[in-house]
């Protein structure tokens, strides 16, 4: 009775969802004609190449003045990105070829696009090889820009993070970024930073169980400690020349960054947690704060 109970719950919850996207789809087909006014009262005359409904919000292909764009409209109608080819500047454009010929070789630049979402612009670059095709994403400075969700039902901006007190309190303008890093492509997902006394950064990734020293000053690897195989790594915190870094099981590791010789100590935080997110040292140097 039971498994025939959570059987009847799973069914209905599918056939929920089912209906709420079958609604949706209905709806977006039956107000094409609002969507495509909003698309004219934007862009006067545009010829609208294609209508498409995707899952959360509307997507719009059409031309306008020659040019090629494409919209994405939520179900109030309102733009939540746009996308239009572009050129990019001289001064930017070395610095994504650069990075394309180093990680895509083979692969050749089928279209560079400009996309704009609430108030962030980035380069969507379009890469063919062999009939596939790869996007990847750059900074208008041209730098690696990591994509988040490109729609979303509340998209939040600069204005409604300065409405925020928590925000507009804090000690330091998150917005205003002292200077910008350039990470290489090999540190995909790092989850942990820490400042050595040498002004190098040690830097874990999410799931490698090594961490990466960085030298900010030349933008660029120094070396490598490889502590564990693959897990779910969290944080790093360093005191003097020892290395402390947290999986998220509550394990630490502990190894020696000034004389490394593969020699790592392993300890067990006995906290009720397999979800471990922070780990920090005390500023008496005696203490870490998880």
């Amino acid at each position: 009775m039971k498994a025939d109970k959570n059987h009847r719950i799973s069914l209905a919850a599918l056939l929920t969802g089912l209906l709420m996207m079958s609604s949706l789809v209905v709806t977006a087909q039956t107000d094409k004609a609002a969507y495509l006014n909003r698309i004219n009262e934007q862009y006067p005359g545009a010829d609208i190449v294609e209508f498409e409904v995707k899952e959360g919000y509307v997507e719009i292909e059409f031309l306008y003045e020659g040019a090629v764009y494409e919209v994405g409209m939520d179900s109030n109608k309102d733009v939540i990105y746009r996308e239009e080819a572009t050129v990019v500047p001289a001064d930017v454009l070395p610095k994504i070829e650069r990075k394309l010929a180093e990680s895509y070789v083979g692969w050749t630049v089928d279209e560079y696009a400009k996309v704009t979402r609430g108030d962030t612009a980035f380069y969507k670059v379009e890469l063919m090889k062999e009939g596939v095709e790869e996007n990847v994403y750059f900074s208008l400075e041209g730098k690696y820009f990591k994509l988040g969700n490109v729609v979303v039902d509340e998209p939040w901006t600069k204005g409604d993070l300065l409405q925020l007190q928590l925000f507009a309190s804090a000690p330091y303008d998150f917005l205003r970024p002292a200077k910008t890093f350039e990470l290489p492509e090999l540190l995909r997902e790092v989850s942990g930073i820490a400042r050595d006394t040498d002004g190098t950064l040690l830097c874990v990734q999410d799931e490698l169980g090594v961490v990466f020293r960085f030298d900010p000053k030349k933008e660029r690897l120094q070396g490598m400690y490889r502590f564990a195989d693959v897990g779910d790594f969290e944080d790093i915190a360093i005191n003097g020349q020892k290395a402390y870094v947290l999986r998220s099981d509550g394990a630490v590791f502990t190894f020696d960054t000034n004389d490394y010789d593969g020699t790592v100590t392993q300890t067990i935080v006995p906290l009720p947690s397999m979800n471990m997110e922070g780990l920090f040292l005390h500023s008496s140097g005696k203490e870490l704060l998880f």
